[in-house]
């Protein structure tokens, strides 16, 4: 019976060390992107999904476009340092480098379905209160899923 229940610990152990800490944790990972909208019109070019990755890794949030596959060229378009409240299902990044470094934004976040989604606009604006971008809200929504290696 002793063996039983240890086996039993052991196992429950292991299931849960296995999950992630923090909701930050769930996040990390390599990225694809499905939909860029932005005011309510697609900003992702057909047929160019594939040249950008986004990397949440370490409290930040990276987006990298391809410039060369056949070499693995790459260049880094923005890091920021990213904020999540788990339980509002909020963010908050500051942007440390690339052409908007020093802008800050505010958004919600989801992830459901293996997808992730981003609603986000400038800090100076409302933060948006539905995962939506329209042509009135300003705001962008990206939808993300995770890379295939």
């Amino acid at each position: 019976m002793f063996r039983v229940s240890l086996v039993v610990l052991l196992l429950a152990s292991a299931a849960f060390a296995a999950e992630p800490a923090t909701d930050a944790e769930k996040l990390v990972g390599f990225w694809k992107p499905v939909s860029i909208v932005c005011e309510g019109r697609e900003q992702l070019p057909k047929g160019q999904a594939d040249d950008f990755t986004l990397v949440i890794k370490d409290g930040e949030y990276r987006l990298y476009k391809v410039l060369d596959k056949a070499k693995d060229e790459h260049v880094r378009l923005i890091s920021a340092e990213l904020v999540l409240n788990a339980k509002l299902m909020t963010f908050e990044w500051n942007v440390v480098t690339g052409p908007r470094k020093g802008e800050k934004y505010h958004g919600l976040y989801a992830k459901k379905d293996g997808q992730l989604q981003l609603c986000y606009g400038p800090a100076d604006k409302p933060r948006p209160t539905q995962l939506e971008s329209t042509s009135s809200n300003g705001m962008y929504l990206e939808t993300w899923v995770p890379e295939k290696k």
